[in-house]
């Protein structure tokens, strides 16, 4: 099976996740952590913090990620 081939068959059971940091005017960091559902090309969570070391920060996205992972559709 081709790669192409794949995608357009699981599509609706995909979701990318990012972990990125966007620079501010100020010079600070944003750290940004998107889910984007590939079926309906939507943001499942977007999540935007100064402090990643926070407790919580990593778990928040990791909850996250697992609750959205039992809304996808099983095959």
């Amino acid at each position: 099976m081709r790669w192409t081939a794949f995608l357009s068959n699981h599509r609706e059971a995909i979701a990318a996740m990012d972990f990125f940091t966007v620079p501010t005017l100020t010079f600070g960091v944003l750290y940004c952590f998107f889910v984007i559902a590939h079926d309906r090309q939507c943001i499942l969570h977007c999540n935007v913090t100064k402090h990643p070391t926070t407790p919580g920060s990593f778990s928040n996205c990791a909850r996250h990620s697992l609750m959205i992972g039992a809304q996808l559709p099983d095959l």
